[in-house]
């Protein structure tokens, strides 16, 4: 199940958020509790 974060909390942890996806967790960022994007690792 992805993880749903709110955008203005997503700022505080942004860091946090982004080494949760690189560890393969699917985050996604809400607006107002609807979703509008989403955080994903690039595998290069």
């Amino acid at each position: 199940m992805p993880l749903s974060v709110d955008i203005e909390d997503a700022k505080r942890h942004l860091a946090l958020l982004v080494k949760r996806s690189e560890s393969g967790e699917e985050i996604i960022l809400t607006r107002r509790g609807h979703p509008v994007a989403q955080i994903v690792a690039i595998n290069l």
